[in-house]
């Protein structure tokens, strides 16, 4: 399947879009551009693979997922032979259930609206509503551990 994600709405602080999975709309949220640099950029536009992924970290440890891969682009599933950390490598550019960017790292957090929401201890800022509601169903359309997706980022 082809899923389309078309950027609109950049601010200073996040990057939303529009998601097709399937004929259902969904809405996106990311990091703002900042230049393709890792952990605080959203990732370059460009069709990339979308491979079964588990996550072996942090708060969605052990969540079936998708990552992004395009070698041509420069990004990774994982790091690649000889990898030194370089900006022009991006590594493990997930989808994945957030509501905030500041919760991503590079990643793409789908969800249901798009909404404002107030963190613990923070102040209001723009996000997507019922990400884990998003996630389900796409990961319901694509199947867990399904290859020959696609993700079109423009």
């Amino acid at each position: 399947m082809l899923l389309t994600l078309t950027r609109d709405a950049p601010r200073p602080d996040c990057q939303e879009g529009i998601l097709n999975v399937g004929g259902s709309r969904y809405y996106t949220m990311e990091r703002p551009w900042k230049d393709n640099h890792a952990g605080i950029s959203c990732v370059l536009p460009g069709l990339f693979d979308l491979l079964p992924h588990v996550i072996e970290h942090g708060a969605l440890l052990g969540l079936k997922c998708y990552v992004l891969s395009n070698p041509d682009l420069g990004v990774f599933p994982e790091p690649p032979a000889n990898y030194t950390g370089s900006n022009a490598v991006r590594v493990a550019i997930l989808i994945h259930p957030a509501n905030w960017a500041f919760q991503l790292l590079g990643c793409i957090a789908p969800g249901k609206a798009r909404g404002i929401l107030t963190p613990k201890n923070g102040m209001a800022q723009p996000a997507v509503l019922q990400s884990d509601i998003a996630f389900d169903e796409i990961m319901g359309m694509l199947g867990v551990g399904v290859m020959g997706h696609q993700l079109l980022i423009q």
